[in-house]
């Protein structure tokens, strides 16, 4: 039977995953999606911090530009080229978070039990706590718990045991 292209590529992908998984238990690698989602949340509010203060910042007065002391440049300026700079931080991070998020939910889908890859998807897609996904899935905190465990280590075998 012959392969296509593109189960060559979805095979490579899957490789790559694989071998960037093994230097790190199946919990860190799920939550690498938390601290990326983390870091685009830190850049955003960084942006609104400089843009709030660049606001504030008041114009130089006739004085101060005649003044051969004293810097023309306008002070808010040095903060629009700071923002403009966390802005370009930000895009990266927010690829960075996407990319992750695609490669994360693609490996999730992997699993077979959807109870199981559901519990996943809240705890570490959403950032729910097992309370928040026990209320929504109408489960037991228990058995929320039981199913995050029983998914962690069904990753574990699959993501490890897989023949490189």
């Amino acid at each position: 039977m012959s392969r296509g292209l593109g189960d060559v590529y979805k095979r490579q992908e899957e490789e790559s995953v694989i071998r960037r998984v093994m230097a790190m238990t199946v919990t860190e690698y799920l939550e690498q999606i938390k601290t990326a989602r983390q870091e685009v949340e830190y850049c955003r509010h960084k942006i609104d911090e400089l843009h709030d203060i660049a606001m504030r910042i008041s114009g130089c007065s006739f004085e101060e530009h005649n003044s051969p002391n004293r810097q023309t440049e306008a002070r808010f300026v040095k903060y629009l080229d700071e923002i403009a700079e966390m802005q370009t931080e930000l895009e990266q991070k927010r690829e960075k978070y996407m990319t992750l998020e695609l490669e994360i939910t693609h490996t999730l889908m992997s699993l077979p039990d959807p109870q199981e890859r559901q519990v996943l998807e809240l705890i570490f897609l959403h950032g729910l706590t097992t309370q928040e996904t026990a209320k929504q899935m109408l489960l037991s905190t228990a058995t929320v718990k039981r199913r995050k465990a029983d998914a962690l280590l069904e990753l574990e075998k699959m993501l490890h045991d897989e023949p490189q």
